[in-house]
């Protein structure tokens, strides 16, 4: 298995070709992993400037842990308005099965948004 501290190192490189390699990898983790060591890196990764890096950041929120999807809900806030919008996308493919879950969470998100609070 791979040592999430050295994906985590990887995923602050300026370039996003390893950023993106690093997300593929990423992607491979199992549950058991120490996915916390992820957690501000990814953040920075959801707010990337990069289109696909921010699209592949949210396939990894998709398949995290879901104990640790409120940790990354708010070092995603603490980053940046696009790292909102690409954790929020990452989490409803990981909980878009429960409409009752995702109907909860849609309003005050939509309410946010059009308040301008992101």
């Amino acid at each position: 298995d791979v040592d999430p501290a050295i994906l985590a190192s990887y995923l602050k490189d300026g370039d996003p070709l390893v950023v993106r390699a690093t997300l593929e990898a990423t992607r491979q983790l199992g549950p058991q992993a120490d996915w916390s060591k992820l957690v501000t890196p990814l953040a920075g990764t959801l707010g990337s400037d990069d289109r696909y890096v921010r699209q592949l950041a949210a396939m990894v929120v998709a398949g995290m842990p879901e104990a640790l999807l409120p940790t990354m809900s708010q070092a995603a806030t603490a980053d940046s308005a696009r790292a909102v919008v690409s954790y929020a996308a990452g989490w409803l493919a990981q909980v878009g099965g429960d409409l009752g879950r995702v109907r909860q969470a849609m309003s005050p998100v939509v309410v946010a948004l059009l308040e301008g609070d992101y």
